[in-house]
């Protein structure tokens, strides 16, 4: 009895450790470069390298040479069903672009961005499209 319930405790650890270690695998910061301007609830983001650090429903999105440009938003957070690596998508109407999704990579979290009155009035006219950026996983460790 008493060697029956050390080898349960036993491999509930080795299995809470294994866990663990697929867990900390899962990267928590990503970088994108994006070519240009784009807006998230009315403030404007220029061109530039930014780094996306999901936490929970939020994302936090700053511009790694102006830090100035930084913004906190709340998500809708999911779950990346396709096959696609890692990526942002920016929804373009006329000549502005609105980030709108973030996602991990396949099987990974994924993260919509909820629009903004002026982006759901922008997104009724007739110049509609999807622009899918691809990101990369942070390997800087000051970033």
């Amino acid at each position: 009895m008493k060697s029956m319930l050390l080898t349960a405790i036993l491999a509930v650890t080795i299995g809470a450790l294994c866990v663990g270690n697929t867990f900390a695998q899962v990267p928590t910061k990503l970088v994108m470069t994006v070519p240009f301007d784009f807006q998230i609830h009315g403030k404007t983001l220029p061109a530039g390298e930014y780094t996306l650090r999901p936490e929970h429903q939020m994302l936090f999105i700053k511009n790694l040479t102006e830090p100035e440009y930084s913004q906190i938003v709340m998500t809708i957070r999911g779950h990346e069903e396709g096959t696609q690596p890692a990526h942002a998508v920016f929804t373009r109407a006329g000549d502005r672009y609105y980030l709108s999704e973030v996602s991990m990579g396949p099987q990974l979290e994924a993260w919509e961005l909820p629009a903004s009155n002026v982006e759901r009035e922008a997104l009724r006219g007739p110049t509609i499209a999807k622009v899918v950026l691809r990101v990369r996983y942070n390997t800087g460790a000051g970033r």
